[in-house]
């Protein structure tokens, strides 16, 4: 699942735009195994989607700047 929101209402990021990302096949996908904010760490991953990886890295609007984070 991919959400888009703008405005975001995250008081991290205030008022920008933002995507959130869901794992593959459920929520906790693309958090890592090790993450002790993961509410289900059983249905959490040990392995990087590199696909998306390069997906966010490209995502950057021209002449603009973005930045990634979680949590």
């Amino acid at each position: 699942m991919l959400s888009n929101q703008y405005p975001s209402r995250n008081k991290k990021t205030g008022a920008i735009a933002t995507t959130y990302r869901a794992g593959k096949n459920n929520i906790f996908g693309s958090c890592p195994t090790t993450c002790n904010l993961c509410e289900r760490p059983a249905e959490a991953t040990n392995k990087i989607d590199f696909d998306y990886m390069g997906a966010v890295y490209n995502a950057v609007p021209k002449g603009g700047r973005s930045f990634s984070y979680t949590h």
